[in-house]
C-alpha cells in the first residue's frame, strides 16, 4: 500500500506544495522506514531546493532528517536549507540542532558556517546523554576541528556520572 501512494505522489504536481508538505511526506516515510523511492525523493528534494527560503528551522531539520534515514544525498540542497537556516537560528533548539548535525554528517555535507556561527552558541551541558554522544560523532564524522571545549567537557562529566 505504501508502494502504491509513494507512485501515486511521484506523479503529482508537487511545485504546488509548501515547504511544510514536502517536508512531512519525506519526514512520513522516513518515520515508517519505508523509502519511497528515487523519484519521489528528487522531486521532493528539487522542489525544496526551489523553496529553501522558506524552509522554517523545524521542516529543515525534518527533511534532513528524512534523507540521511534514506542515504539520500542532495547536497546542493543541503547547503541553501543550511544557508537559509543561520539566519533562523534563534528558531532551533539544541536537541535539533544535534539532529540537523546528525544529518548533515551521515550524509557527508559539512556546514562549516552553521557549526562556527552555533559552537559559540549552544549550550552542550544541557543536552542528555545521547544527544551529546550524536554531536560529538558529528564533529568526528564530519573531521570538525577544534571540536569545542564546552564539549569535550561536557562529555568528561557525563562519563564521570557513569
Amino acid at each position: 500500500m505504501l508502494r502504491a501512494v509513494a507512485e501515486v505522489m511521484a506523479q503529482q504536481q508537487l511545485h504546488t506544495w509548501k515547504p511544510q508538505h514536502l517536508s512531512n511526506t519525506a519526514w512520513a516515510f522516513a518515520t515508517l522506514a519505508f523509502n519511497p523511492g528515487q523519484s519521489l525523493l528528487a522531486q521532493i528534494c528539487l522542489q525544496a531546493e526551489w523553496k529553501a527560503a522558506d524552509f522554517r528551522a523545524q521542516q529543515t531539520v525534518n527533511l534532513a532528517w528524512s534523507l540521511a534515514t534514506f542515504s539520500y544525498s542532495a547536497i546542493g540542497l543541503l547547503e541553501k536549507l543550511v544557508a537559509h537556516l543561520e539566519r533562523r537560528r534563534h528558531q532551533i533548539t539544541a536537541e535539533s540542532l544535534v539532529t540537523l548535525l546528525w544529518s548533515y554528517a551521515t550524509l557527508r555535507c559539512h556546514p562549516w558556517r552553521l557549526m562556527s556561527v552555533l559552537q559559540a552558541e549552544m549550550d552542550v551541558a544541557s543536552l542528555p546523554p545521547a544527544a551529546l554522544a550524536n554531536l560529538l560523532w558529528s564533529y568526528a564524522t564530519l573531521g570538525h576541528r577544534p571540536v569545542p571545549q564546552q564539549m569535550v567537557t561536557a562529555a568528561a562529566q557525563v562519563a564521570e556520572r557513569k
